[in-house]
C-alpha cells in the first residue's frame, strides 16, 4: 500500500485476535504477534499510515473501534468494548512470586553465550546465582577463553557448536544432558541483526532475523516441555515494542518472544521475556540488536552499563510478570512537561521529550504555513533551506556552531537510508507536505530538497497533494523541479513497468520504457553534454589509489548503492562515487556507447587529477568501468586497477537481456531501502543502457583486473544470507572459472578472481564488509 497511488494518504488498520495479551491473558496468535512487531517499525518509518488493534471480536469491541480510530492511538487492545492503549508502566513494588530461579544442582542452558552480553550473563549466573553446570550453545563454536574463565570461577562448562534453530541438532544436545544433572533452566540470547527499512525487506532478511530467535525459541519451548524447569528466560529487545526505524524484521522476532512468554505462562510453564534497552559497553541492545542510540535517548532511554544490566536481570527474575523491559530511563529530555512529541508507549513512564527539529504539533504546522504564505519565491526558498538544515543538523547531532553545507550531498554529510527517512518524517510533520521516503536522495542536497519543498508549498498553499505511485508528489523529480514524463491514463510509467515485471513480462516492460527514451534528449560526446554527472566523495583517506566507483546503470542505482561498501574504507582511502549520466531529471541520455565512455573517462580524470586511481563497478557498472579503463589506457591515463563486482559479460548464459530481466526481478523483490524500482526518468535511462550494453567492445586491458563473484544465485536467494557474510573463499586463478556453474559470472579478461558469500545484491548490501575486505586487499597489491 505504501507505493499505491490510490492509497496515498490513507491509513491501514490491522485487526488481530489473540496476538497481544493483557496481563493474565494467553497469546493464541504468535504469528500475529510477530506481525505487530514488524508493523510497529512500519509505523515509525511511515507515521500515520498504520494502526494496530487486537480485539476480542465482541460486538461491544467492534463498536469501540470508531472512537479508537478517532483518538489517534496507534496501537490498542480492545476487550469487551474497553480500549487499552499500549503503555510502559513502572511495575508495582510487590513483585509477587519470582519469575525464575537458578541454582547449583541442575544444568543451565544458554544460547548465544559467546556474544558480548552472553559473556556478561554467564559470568553473572556463576558468581551471583551459584550456577555450577553451564551448557553453552553457540553457532560459532569455540570460545576457549570464556570456558577457561568460567571454569576458574567454579563452573563445569560445556560449550557446544549448535544452532538452536536446528531442531534435530538441539534435540541431540538436550538428549546428552546427564540425568544426574538434568536441565533446570534456559536462557535464550541468540540473535542476528540484518537491518533494513520495511520496503527493503526480503525473504532472506526476514529469515536472517527470525530464525535464530523465533525458530530457536519455539524449539526450546517444545523440546523442554517435559523438563522440570525453574527458569525460561528470553532475551528480547525493546525494538519489538517500539518498532525501531530500519529494524522491522528484528522487531517482529522480538515481539514473537514476548508473546511466547505470555503463551507459556498461560500454560502454567515458567517464562519471562526481557525486552532490553541499550547496553553501553557492548554498544547494542541486550539481545544483540543495535538500535538508534540517539533516538532512544531522545525518547527517554539511556544506556545501561554491564553492572546495571546484571542488576536489572536479577530484579526481573524476582518478579512475576511475563514481560518486563529492563532499561535505563533518563535522556536529555527528562524532567520537562507535556506529552507532545513523545511516543504513546512512553507517555506514562518518562518525562516527555520534544525531539529537536523532528516533532511538530498541528498548530506549529499551521503557523508555519501562514508565515510562509506571504513570502516571495526567493524568501520561501531560503526559509525551506533553513528548515531542512535545522532538521538535518539535529539528526546528525550537530551543535549550535556547526553547519551543514546546503549544496553538499546528503551521503557526504553522513546520511543513510534510516536518517533520510527520519528527515522526511520531520519535514512532513513540520510542513504538512507528503514527501516520499526517498526525497533526500532524490534531490541529493539540502539546497535541492529545500527548493523542491518550496515549489510544493508554492503550488499547494494549504495541504499537500497525494503522492504518485512512485511515492513522489505530482510534478516532482529526481534532482530538480522538472516534471516526470507524463503517465499513461490512470497509471504511471513506473506502475506499468512494475506490473509487467511482476507478470514476468520484463522484455515487454523494457519496450514500454523505450518509448519514453524516444522523448528524451541525447548527447553524442562530452562536448554536447549540457550537464555532466555530479560525483559524490563518500570517504577520505591517505591510502593510494583513489577509488572511483561507477554506479550501476539501473533504475534503483545511485551513489547510495555503495554506502555500505564505502563505509569500510572511511578514514583509510578516498572513495568517490560517479553516477551514470541520464538518470537525473533534465539530464541527457548517451546516444551510443562511445558517447557514454567519453563522458565517464573525462569525468574520472576531473575527479582524480594527477593522483593514482582505480575503478570499481558493480553489475552493469562493472562493464562500463572495464570499458572506461580501456579508453583511459588509450588516452595515456590508465587506472592502476579495475574491480568488477559480480559483473556479467553481455554474451554470457542465456543472453544479456535474460540477465537484465533476472536483475529486474531481484530488484523488485527488494524495492531497496532507498526507494522503489524507479521513476520514469531513471527507468527510461536504465532501458537505454540495457539497449547499449551489447554494443560495448571489451578488450583485454594492460590494467590489472579483479573479478569478485557471488557464491549464490540471486534469483532464488540463499537460505541464510546473514550467516554467509562472515568469510570468503580463497583466491582463485582465472583458469578456475571454467568450472563455475552456468549461472555464475565468468570473465576471461580478469587477472584475479575471488568468490564471496551471498548473491548479486547482498555482496554490496549485508555482505558489503566482506566484499570491501577483498577489494582492499587487492588494492594493496597495486600501490
Amino acid at each position: 500500500m505504501l507505493d499505491a497511488e490510490a492509497l496515498a494518504g490513507t491509513t491501514a488498520v490491522l485487526l488481530t485476535r489473540g496476538a497481544v495479551a493483557l496481563p493474565g491473558e494467553d497469546v493464541t496468535d504468535l504469528v500475529g504477534a510477530a506481525v505487530w512487531g514488524l508493523l510497529r517499525s512500519a509505523q515509525a518509518e511511515n507515521p500515520g499510515r498504520f494502526v494496530l488493534v487486537d480485539t476480542d471480536g465482541s460486538a461491544a469491541s467492534h463498536e469501540a473501534l470508531h472512537a479508537l480510530l478517532a483518538s489517534g492511538e496507534p496501537q490498542a487492545v480492545v476487550r469487551a468494548g474497553t480500549v487499552h492503549g499500549g503503555r510502559l508502566v513502572r511495575p508495582p513494588a510487590d513483585g509477587g512470586e519470582p519469575g525464575g530461579t537458578f541454582g547449583p544442582e541442575g544444568t543451565t542452558l544458554v544460547t548465544g553465550a559467546t556474544g558480548a552480553v552472553g559473556r556478561v550473563l554467564t559470568r553473572h549466573l556463576v558468581t551471583a546465582h551459584g550456577v555450577r553446570r553451564l551448557l553453552l550453545l553457540s553457532r560459532g563454536g569455540e570460545a576457549p577463553e570464556l570456558v577457561e574463565e568460567l571454569t576458574g570461577l567454579g563452573a563445569d562448562v560445556t560449550l557446544v557448536a549448535c544452532d538452536a534453530a536446528d531442531r534435530d541438532a538441539l534435540s541431540a544436545v538436550l538428549s546428552a544432558v546427564p540425568a544426574e544433572h538434568p536441565l533446570t533452566s534456559v536462557v535464550h540470547l541468540a540473535a542476528v541483526v540484518d537491518d533494513g527499512t520495511l520496503t527493503s525487506l526480503t525473504e532472506e532478511k526476514l529469515t536472517a532475523a527470525l530464525r535464530p530467535k523465533v525458530d530457536a525459541a519455539w524449539n526450546l519451548h517444545e523440546l523442554t516441555a517435559e523438563s522440570e524447569l525453574t527458569a525460561f528466560v528470553l532475551f528480547s529487545s525493546v525494538a519489538g515494542l517500539l518498532g525501531n526505524l530500519g529494524q522491522a524484521n528484528y522487531a517482529a522476532a522480538n515481539a514473537y518472544l514476548d508473546a511466547l512468554a505470555a503463551h507459556r505462562r498461560a500454560a502454567g510453564l515458567p517464562a519471562q521475556s526481557l525486552a532490553w534497552g541499550l547496553w553501553a559497553a557492548t554498544g547494542s541492545g541486550g539481545s544483540g540488536a543495535t538500535p538508534d542510540e540517539a533516538q532512544l535517548a531522545q525518547e527517554g532511554m539511556a544506556a545501561l552499563s554491564d553492572a546495571e544490566g546484571a542488576e536489572l536481570f536479577d530484579a526481573a527474575l524476582a518478579r512475576q510478570e511475563a514481560l518486563l523491559v529492563p532499561m535505563k530511563a533518563g535522556g536529555r529530555g527528562a524532567g520537562t512537561g507535556g506529552t507532545e512529541g513523545v511516543p504513546h508507549v512512553f507517555r506514562s513512564l518518562v518525562a516527555p521529550v520534544r525531539r529537536a527539529a523532528s516533532r511538530t504539533t498541528v498548530s506549529d504546522t499551521d503557523a508555519l504555513r501562514r508565515r510562509l504564505a506571504g513570502l516571495t519565491a526567493e524568501q520561501l526558498d531560503k526559509a525551506m533551506e533553513e528548515l531542512v538544515l535545522e532538521h538535518a543538523g539535529a539528526l546528525l547531532g550537530y551543535g549550535d556552531n556547526e553547519t551543514i553545507d546546503p549544496e553538499r550531498h546528503f551521503l557526504e554529510s553522513g546520511f543513510d537510508s534510516l536518517t533520510a527517512v527520519e528527515l522526511r518524517n520531520g519535514l512532513n510533520a513540520a510542513t504538512g507536505l507528503r514527501l516520499s521516503a526517498t526525497v533526500a536522495f532524490d534531490h541529493q542536497t539540502p539546497g535541492g530538497l529545500a527548493r523542491h519543498m518550496a515549489a510544493q508549498i508554492g503550488a499547494v498553499p494549504s495541504t499537500a497533494g497525494p503522492a504518485d505511485a512512485s511515492g513522489r508528489e505530482p510534478g516532482s523529480a529526481g534532482t530538480g523541479g522538472e516534471r516526470e514524463p507524463a503517465p499513461a491514463a490512470g497509471e504511471s510509467v513506473p506502475e506499468l513497468f512494475r506490473a509487467m515485471v511482476r507478470a514476468g513480462q520484463v522484455q515487454e516492460g523494457l519496450g514500454l520504457l523505450n518509448w519514453v527514451v524516444r522523448t528524451r534528449s541525447q548527447f553524442t560526446s562530452s562536448a554536447d553534454l549540457e550537464r555532466p554527472p555530479v560525483s559524490v566523495r563518500m570517504a577520505d583517506g591517505d591510502e593510494a589509489p583513489h577509488l572511483v566507483c561507477l554506479c550501476t546503470p539501473a533504475a534503483m542505482g545511485g551513489a547510495y548503492q555503495y554506502a555500505k561498501l564505502v563505509s569500510a574504507f572511511k578514514g583509510a582511502r578516498t572513495v568517490t562515487v560517479l553516477p551514470m549520466p541520464g538518470f537525473g531529471p533534465g539530464e541527457q541520455l548517451p546516444a551510443s556507447v562511445p558517447a557514454a565512455l567519453d563522458v565517464l573517462a573525462a569525468t574520472v580524470k576531473d575527479i582524480v587529477g594527477d593522483a593514482p586511481f582505480a575503478l570499481l563497478g558493480h553489475s552493469g557498472g562493472g562493464l562500463l568501468a572495464h570499458a572506461t579503463a580501456g579508453l583511459l589506457e588509450e588516452q595515456g591515463r590508465p587506472p592502476l586497477g579495475v574491480a568488477l563486482l559480480d559483473t556479467y559479460l553481455v554474451e554470457q548464459t542465456a543472453g544479456f537481456q535474460d540477465f537484465a530481466a533476472e536483475v529486474a526481478v531481484g530488484a523488485l523483490t527488494r524495492e531497496i531501502s532507498y526507494g522503489q524500482l524507479g521513476n520514469a526518468t531513471s527507468l527510461s535511462a536504465m532501458a537505454q543502457y540495457v539497449a547499449l550494453m551489447p554494443e560495448i567492445e571489451l578488450k583485454e586491458l594492460a590494467t590489472p583486473t579483479l573479478l569478485v563473484k557471488a557464491s549464490e544465485r540471486f534469483a532464488t536467494g540463499p537460505e541464510d544470507t546473514a550467516a554467509a557474510t562472515t568469510a570468503h573463499d580463497g583466491p582463485e586463478t582465472a583458469g578456475d572459472e571454467a568450472a563455475a556453474d552456468d549461472w555464475q559470472t565468468t570473465w576471461s579478461l580478469a587477472t584475479r578472481v575471488e568468490t564471496v558469500p551471498g548473491d548479486h545484491f547482498s555482496l554490496v548490501e549485508q555482505g558489503a564488509e566482506t566484499t570491501a575486505a577483498v577489494v582492499e586487499n587487492w588494492l594493496g597489491t597495486l600501490a
